[in-house]
């Protein structure tokens, strides 16, 4: 492997490349959720075209329709449709209509065929068909798979998160934790941080770390009523799709409709409805799991005037006393030492979620829609495993999001749509117990921080046009659209102010080898210092053309520019410049900045080609693939690492004698302690991108059995990672620092690390009937990286040998999901989610520093960074999730339903961690090396009842 620090610079695009698409492209829109389209043709019983057919599109919903006429050919099409079910009427003089009446789900193209008789009179009965998903699936050229409304609304959902339902389509990885949530992840990526998902078309990429604003780790991001489908991407080639390197969710909520509609539900669980299991058991000072849950909520949606302006409203409360277990390490010299800190401690969730949209069908050719939602969350959590109860931090979040879109159509083959929107995040932690952080070989006790904020505001205004032309070449519908951001987050992290002792040579030591603690610069007596804030712009333009040359074949060209203007600065020089010491370092050269004059990166054009091959008309077996690279984001985190050790720095002390932070205060007051970590960024970071590509085919094996097979290719490059260029070095005596001894560990953010992944993805669908209905997903994968789960400062020299392919904590070579609702008798129905994974690597260290660079994750057990389970059936994640849904009497329009969930029917012991850590720093044995020290969600029971109107 090339250094890293040598590894050749690619050139920066030209700018005026940059200002020429900007230039010359139309308006439009990043709204990833936004208009459909809806295509078809019309024949005669003796196959001619019929040109001039009326073609009338009616909302079963809102009763709003739109006509077009065929052309000569007989095509239609229709722009700017939302999701929802349709009424599509065809007549023509001389001939019989038909209606067929399809449901339009978000990704879709649906195309239709309808073949009119003739008529002796044009006024005969009209024949009505109704028109399923399953083609529009099958055309589709991304790697994605959607989310019903009936799939949200009938599967057994442990946490009412929506997004946990992302686990029904291959590729994603989904678990059930004991305590708090979960977010699915895809790829060889941290989930968390590489997806992004749109609410109708309102983007929720955070800028702190890269995942989504409100941490829906913590909580789910919104009410699953609220929400009438989603569609999971993988590889989506729409350029419209933008930072999703692992995956996007482009999720749409319910509408209003001419007709009063209402739900309302509750469910509760109590704590003797949850198990426990032989683990639980087994773990010191154990006690039956403090579990218990309330969830309520209602939604109303209608009419304000009928066929012109229309709400849908939604609450929701989540209130879970879960439990998280803590399983320290158990040094063989002093096993039980740690016993007092074990055990199943209580993991509060509290979560308020709402959201109101309105439509507006103002005249014919506008419609107005407002979405707005807000979120109150408050959680404890950021313990478990070996990190004690001690360090527990309560969250609150605050998230509040609008957004605004007119659509306008001033042709029918010429469509605008304006949008406007906002999103606020307010994330404050609070340690449960401020103290000291104390680091054993067996245990982590204390925050690192006794409080931390985050604020951030996004305003972004976007805009898109679609064309839709034919000609001699065939059908062409081409997409512009153009993103204007302006975006600003606020940072208060005083670090280690309570100080971080480690390095304990063993459990049982009293005084650590390495202690550190955060002081302010400017005001050393105050926390002042450690707020920061970061304001920019983010950027976006892409064309995107789709070219029917044929009416079963469909390419998409697509090109895309994408830019963070700003996101790296600081509002402070960094002082480091300004130090010989450090300037005349030729390793240095690449991260000294004044921290205000960062390079932008401006050459993220990312190209993106899709195909869809009908290969015998009727839409039986389809061909589909598709090529190109998306973007993500380098979080702003690493900006504030930056700004943080400016001014709230953080003193390193080697053998400090001490386990109180105040007198490590003292030395830094007197001038004695001059070492202090530094944290730089690379003057020209580039933006992480994921490289793929894919290849897959459809087939409708019956009218109700439907297969879908996807090879899929991601190759994710400048991944952002951490070097110490100054560590310190205790192969030599006395120890001593890489690059200077007036400075500890200098620390500098790059963009060399690197992902791979491939897998074969499997979806077999079966719809005997509208009340049936059966799902299989299959994944095999192959997931490798530079690093695992967690961002590490990794010394230089250490570099070339920790920064290399290898298997991580995500790779999950097998995973089948089984879902499904079934009718039984007596008006009930049974609805099931079953999953079975094989068995994850996980992280081990030997726990001595053998090589002597102060630096533990680089000395592996057995010389391996990971270590895999036994591959037998109790090492399997597995999860059978049932529920039982009896329709009872009710007054006429009113539906009366008693529910029953059971999740983790088998109760099964899975395992969420295991302990990696094999000997102390003096070398004695940890003696649960290697065994469980977690496991997911037991058996829980949960009974409900829900009224819909």
């Amino acid at each position: 492997m090339t250094s890293p620090l040598t590894r050749p610079r690619p050139r920066p695009a030209a700018r005026w490349l940059l200002l020429i698409a900007l230039a010359t492209t139309p308006a439009g829109a990043l709204s990833a959720q936004g208009a459909m389209l809806l295509e078809g043709r019309v024949t005669s019983a003796a196959g001619s075209a019929i040109a001039g057919a009326r073609v009338s599109v009616a909302d079963t919903a809102t009763g709003t329709s739109r006509e077009v006429l065929t052309r000569a050919d007989g095509e239609f099409l229709l722009l700017a449709l939302t999701s929802g079910s349709y009424r599509v009427t065809v007549s023509a003089p001389g001939f019989q209509g038909e209606e067929q009446r399809v449901d339009l789900g978000v990704g879709q193209r649906p195309r239709l065929r309808f073949t009119l008789r003739d008529a002796a009179i044009t006024l005969a009965p009209i024949e009505v068909r109704a028109v399923g998903p399953a083609a529009a699936e099958l055309r589709r050229p991304s790697v994605s798979a959607p989310v019903s409304e009936r799939d949200i609304r009938e599967l057994p959902l442990a946490t009412r998160d929506a997004l946990d339902l992302a686990a029904l389509v291959p590729g994603i990885r989904s678990y059930q934790p004991s305590g708090g949530h979960n977010v699915p992840a895809a790829g060889a990526l941290r989930g968390e941080r590489f997806l992004n998902v749109y609410l109708d078309g309102v983007e929720l990429k955070n800028l702190y770390d890269g995942g989504i604003v409100g941490f829906p780790q913590d909580g789910s991001p919104f009410s699953p009523d609220a929400l009438r489908e989603f569609r999971v991407y993988l590889q989506p080639y729409d350029p419209a799709f933008a930072r999703a390197a692992a995956y996007a969710i482009d999720a749409v909520t319910q509408r209003g409709t001419n007709q009063m509609q209402g739900t309302a539900f509750g469910f509760i669980q109590p704590r003797g409805l949850v198990a426990a299991n032989d683990f639980l058991r087994a773990v010191p000072n154990f006690l039956d799991a403090d579990f218990e849950r309330q969830q309520a909520g209602v939604s109303l949606r209608g009419p304000l005037r009928r066929d012109r302006l229309f709400f849908a409203a939604s609450y929701e409360l989540s209130n879970a006393q879960t439990f998280i277990t803590v399983v320290p390490g158990q040094p063989a010299a002093a096993p039980g030492i740690w016993d007092d800190f074990a055990g199943l401690f209580a993991a509060p969730r509290r979560n308020h979620m709402g959201l109101l949209r309105l439509t507006w069908d103002a005249r014919p050719g506008h419609t107005f829609d407002f979405t707005g939602s807000t979120r109150h969350l408050e959680s404890t959590g950021r313990f478990g495993g070996r990190i004690a109860y001690a360090s527990a931090v309560r969250d609150r979040h605050t998230v509040h999001t609008l957004g605004f879109r007119h659509r306008w159509l001033p042709t029918p083959a010429l469509g605008n749509e304006l949008g406007l929107q906002l999103v606020a995040w307010n994330n404050t932690g609070r340690a449960l117990f401020p103290q000291s952080s104390l680091q054993y070989p067996g245990i982590d006790i204390g925050a690192p921080a006794s409080e931390f904020e985050i604020q951030e505001r996004h305003v972004r205004l976007i805009d898109r046009l679609t064309h839709a032309f034919h000609g001699r070449s065939g059908s062409h519908v081409t997409t512009a659209g153009i993103e204007l951001a302006g975006v600003r987050v606020e940072n208060f992290a005083p670090f280690l102010a309570l100080g971080r002792f480690s390095d304990f040579a063993s459990d049982t030591a009293t005084l650590p080898g390495e202690a550190r603690i955060g002081v302010g610069w400017r005001h050393p007596d105050s926390e002042r210092d450690a707020r920061a804030a970061i304001a920019g712009f983010v950027t976006g333009v892409y064309l995107h053309h789709e070219w029917q040359p044929a009416a079963r074949l469909t390419l998409g060209f697509g090109l895309r520019h994408d830019a963070d203007l700003g996101l790296l600065n600081n509002d402070i020089a960094v002082p480091w410049t300004e130090d010989p010491e450090l300037t005349g370092r030729p390793e240095l050269r690449r991260y000294l900045n004044r921290g205000a004059d960062r390079r932008n990166d401006m050459n993220n054009f990312s190209p993106r080609f899709s195909f869809s091959w009908d290969v015998a008309e009727g839409g039986n077996t389809v061909l589909r693939g598709g090529l190109g690279i998306i973007y993500d984001r380098i979080p702003a985190f690493i900006a504030f690492q930056e700004r943080h050790s400016a001014l709230w720095r953080t003193y390193v002390f080697d053998a400090p004698g001490t386990v109180d932070p105040a007198v490590l205060r003292e030395r830094v007051a007197s001038g004695e302690q001059r070492l202090a970590a530094v944290t730089l960024i690379a003057n020209d970071m580039e933006v992480p991108q994921n490289r793929q590509w894919s290849v897959g085919v459809g087939r409708r094996i019956t009218p109700a059995l439907l297969l879908s097979l996807d090879y899929v290719s991601q190759d994710v490059r400048d991944l952002f990672a951490e070097l110490n260029l100054n560590w310190l070095d205790r192969s030599v005596t006395p120890a001593r620092r890489a690059l200077t001894e007036r400075y500890g560990d200098i620390v500098v953010w790059d963009d060399f690390a690197r992902a791979r992944y491939r897998a074969l993805l499997g979806r077999l669908n079966w719809d005997p009937a509208p009340d049936f209905r059966l799902a299989l997903a299959y994944t095999l994968a192959s997931a490798r990286a530079d690093w695992d789960a967690a961002n590490q400062s990794v010394p230089a020299a250490a570099a070339s040998r920790y920064y290399t392919l290898q298997r991580i904590s995500g790779d999950e070579r097998h995973r089948l999901v089984l879902s499904g609702v079934l009718p039984l008798p007596w008006r009930t129905r049974l609805s099931l989610v079953a999953t079975a994974a094989s068995p994850r690597p996980y992280r081990s260290i030997h726990g001595q520093d053998l090589n002597a660079n102060s630096f533990l994750f680089d000395d592996w057990s057995d010389d391996r960074r990971y270590r895999l389970p036994a591959d037998r059936w109790r090492n399997w994640y597995r999860a059978l999730d049932v529920r039982l849904a009896h329709t009872i009497g009710a007054p006429p329009g009113v539906r009366g339903t008693v529910i029953a969930e059971v999740f983790n029917v088998l109760n099964s012991e899975n395992y969420s961690a295991f302990q990696g850590r094999q000997h102390t720093l003096d070398g004695r044995e940890i003696a649960n090396f290697g065994e469980p020290a977690g496991v997911f969600g037991t058996r829980r029971l949960q009974l409900g009842a829900r009224v819909e109107f």
